[in-house]
């Protein structure tokens, strides 16, 4: 089953063509890529953000990209993403390891993956305006535009079991 978003159903409202779920998706992608960057070197939060905060558009649909359409992340979404996961890091990380199999401690993670689920547990727990569904798919979406294979799915039942156990 395919689950249509605003970025995958120009028919929804803020699809294809923009709006502020497009930004908000751009801006989910930039804060992954961000926390990424945080953990792999000695970069102060602050730093990161000044760096990143400076681009001006990204992909619309991290999955297939289209041709020249691109949009501004909402910056404030990634301030918030990256300086709140930050922040909670201790707790979300505990979230995070509840939800993965006993064979699979959070450190055995790839990076990136470690990134997205830190994101994404951070909106389930900061976010209650968005539905947990629409989060969740939207970082399974970033998960695609890294990686090929099962992570996307992991992805999804981390996040899911998380969401479920936050209600």
């Amino acid at each position: 089953m395919t689950v249509q978003t605003p970025a995958t159903n120009p028919a929804a409202p803020g699809g294809k063509a923009g709006g502020q779920s497009a930004a908000r998706r751009s801006a989910r992608i930039v804060a992954a890529q961000t926390l990424y960057r945080l953990e792999l070197g000695p970069e102060k939060i602050d730093d990161a953000l000044k760096t990143v905060l400076t681009r001006t558009d990204v992909a619309v649909d991290p999955v297939e990209p289209p041709e020249g359409e691109l949009v501004k992340p909402d910056n404030v979404l990634v301030a918030d993403i990256v300086r709140g996961a930050a922040a909670e890091r201790e707790k979300i990380d505990a979230l995070i390891a509840g939800a993965l199999d006993a064979g699979w401690p959070l450190q055995r993670l790839e990076a990136i993956l470690r990134a997205i689920l830190r994101a994404g547990v951070f909106e389930l727990l900061n976010n209650p305006k968005t539905a947990p569904g629409l989060i969740i798919t939207d970082y399974v979406d970033v998960t695609h535009a890294f990686c090929e294979g099962k992570e996307p799915g992991m992805v999804n039942a981390v996040l899911d079991k998380v969401a479920r156990a936050l209600k």
